[in-house]
């Protein structure tokens, strides 16, 4: 299973390449032609990059890509394991999200868990 290599020193370089790729057209420009080299120069170990195929694709306002795991642990999902699927969807959510300013706006919708009702909180509405 092909898995994008990382370490938590490279996050923070690798969010400054996104952030130009986001906001300057010819970062942008050179992350779609040559996301290997780009994603080197964001610091990332060329050898660790060896043998994946790299995409990269552009979402818009309008526009959203959901990515399908190679491989998931299919026991873990079929036993309905709540943190397995929370992490799951965690994955969704944040990928699928817009950076606005200083905050991230999930495109999904938290969970009615009934909480909030006049009848869970003794009010009239």
């Amino acid at each position: 299973m092909a898995r994008f290599p990382l370490d938590m020193e490279t996050l923070p370089g690798l969010g400054e390449a996104l952030a130009r790729a986001v906001d300057d057209d010819k970062a942008r420009a050179a992350f779609v032609a040559n996301p290997r080299s780009y994603l080197v120069d964001a610091g990332v170990d060329p050898k660790a990059l060896e043998g994946l195929e790299l995409d990269v694709v552009e979402d818009t306002d309008i526009k959203l890509h959901f990515v399908i795991p190679a491989k998931i642990d299919s026991a873990r999902v079929a036993n309905r394991d709540q943190d397995y699927l929370e992490e799951m969807g965690r994955s969704v959510a944040l990928s699928c999200a817009h950076m606005i300013e200083r905050r991230v706006v999930p495109l999904i919708r938290p969970v009615e868990t009934g909480l909030d009702s006049p009848e869970a909180t003794g009010t009239d509405g």
